[in-house]
């Protein structure tokens, strides 16, 4: 079996799993069955957000603060469409896609001509701005009120939980796929050029800025697309869809899956968002306590994230199958 078809059957194993998971918890008659399914929906909304970010960050190497501010400008561009023209909230999503990605194209060839910290404080000061215009111009956006908006499906979550876990699954799988096949392409290699060294990868004739502002792009659409997705899951939308805590939690899944891995940020939403609510039940003063600890640990004593500690595991099964093992680093997505 070749490289790709293994991992698109690897793909399909995990989704099809994912699949069956509200069946599991409906068949052992769990009280909290409809709030778990409701939780995975959510977590697929965060892995959704990591993997958009971790194109970005962990392989093309551009530390962008600004998926908060595009994560709004999806998400109220999808409800000022639904408003205006009274079309499903489908559309509206892909024109917040669209907007989004506009934004990111515009922003891109401002901020993408920066390295560093430069980049870093740029695209910050451009969700703090995204926050405050959504603020001020409260006879529009609705202010700290927020404005309802029409859920995705004829009925809101709490009534067809199901329905909206296997929307929010399907688009995972969709952007999962997407992803694959971007970083597995002749993009991908350019991608990883770039985050490795820029001037090198300059000096061997790629257009660099253009490559960059490609990636912040398809990053920023993706984001869009969450951003509505999210508004017409609750059916509301407010300025607090662009709070820098989104930012901090998406940095936390990717860091704590594994930044510049295929599966890292994926891995990281399942694990680190039903862990915040697991805490929240508790004190929800200890989820900001939680990012703190969790990012630092794993800087610490995992640099690769969980996917460092599974990479060694995959080596070992890839080794009994006959295969050259690759390094720690998820080597194998850069081939």
């Amino acid at each position: 079996m070749k490289k790709s078809q293994r991992d698109f059957f690897v793909l399909l194993i995990v989704f099809a799993t994912l699949a069956i998971f509200p069946f599991l918890l409906l068949a052992i008659r769990s009280v909290n069955a409809f709030y778990l399914i409701y939780v995975m929906t959510i977590t697929s909304y965060y892995a959704l957000l990591g993997v958009s970010w971790n194109l970005l960050a962990g392989y093309t190497g551009q530390l962008s603060f600004g998926h908060s501010g595009l994560l709004a400008v999806g998400g109220y561009g999808s409800v000022f469409f639904v408003q205006l023209t009274g079309l499903p909230p489908a559309l509206g999503m892909i024109v917040g896609s669209v907007l989004a990605g506009l934004v990111g194209i515009g922003l891109g060839s401002i901020c993408l001509k920066l390295k560093g910290i430069y980049l870093s404080l740029t695209t910050f000061a451009f969700s703090g701005a995204i926050t405050l215009i959504l603020l001020s111009e409260y006879r529009i956006t609705g202010g700290k009120t927020g404005l309802q908006t029409e859920f995705l499906l004829q009925d809101p979550p709490y009534v067809t939980p199901l329905q909206y876990f296997y929307v929010s699954l399907a688009i995972m799988a969709l952007c999962m796929t997407t992803m694959y096949w971007l970083i597995h392409s002749k993009y991908g290699l350019f991608f990883a050029a770039i985050r490795e060294d820029e001037d090198a990868a300059a000096v061997y004739g790629l257009k660099v800025t253009r490559l960059k502002i490609l990636s912040f792009t398809i990053s920023s659409m993706w984001a869009g697309l969450a951003g509505g997705y999210y508004a017409h899951l609750i059916g509301f939308i407010s300025p607090a869809i662009a709070d820098f805590s989104i930012m901090g939690l998406i940095i936390t899944t990717v860091v704590m899956g594994g930044m510049g891995t295929f599966w890292g940020p994926f891995i990281g939403a399942l694990t680190a968002y039903p862990l915040l609510e697991l805490i929240r039940s508790y004190s929800a003063t200890l989820q900001q306590i939680f990012f703190a600890i969790v990012v630092i640990a794993t800087l610490k004593f995992a640099r690769n994230g969980l996917m460092g500690l599974i990479t060694p595991f995959i080596q070992w099964y890839r080794k009994k199958l006959g295969e050259r093992p690759v390094q720690p680093y998820e080597s194998q997505d850069r081939k």
